[in-house]
């Protein structure tokens, strides 16, 4: 597939569909990606103040702000979706430059990272163009 001085970059897939979901890097990824949303979510519950709550309504989703108390308010919050795509943007360059920076960086948690890059991408195009969810 990718041949580079004579060696094979990436391995085609022979037909085996359990050597195919084994693989670790098929694996390394999905652990990644998982790893990349739960990171997302707990940051928001975490951070509301800075990150709003998300109320889905008949228009889409509309942020909100929270109280002293953590209690959703009436209120609009107005950065919070410039700061959820600061966020992503943010996961998706630290991870691509973990990648890239660390030296000796093992295979299976290259992969990792990128996982967590593809998500955040994904959740960074989403929230820049609405029509994509």
């Amino acid at each position: 597939m990718f041949n580079i001085e004579g060696k094979q970059l990436l391995s085609k897939p022979d037909g085996n569909i359990l050597g195919l979901l084994t693989d670790p890097r098929l694996v390394s990824t999905a652990v990644g990606a998982v790893t990349g949303a739960v990171a997302e979510k707990a940051i928001f519950s975490s951070q509301r103040a800075a990150f709003g709550v998300a109320v889905p309504t008949a228009d889409g989703v509309k942020y909100k702000k929270v109280d002293q108390n953590g209690a959703v308010t009436n209120q609009d919050h107005p950065q919070a979706q410039q700061n959820r795509a600061l966020l992503h943007a943010g996961m998706v360059i630290g991870s691509i430059a973990a990648i890239e920076y660390i030296p000796n960086l093992p295979g299976p948690l290259q992969y990792i990272f990128f996982g967590v890059a593809v998500v955040s991408g994904a959740h960074l195009a989403q929230s820049l163009f609405p029509s994509l969810k």
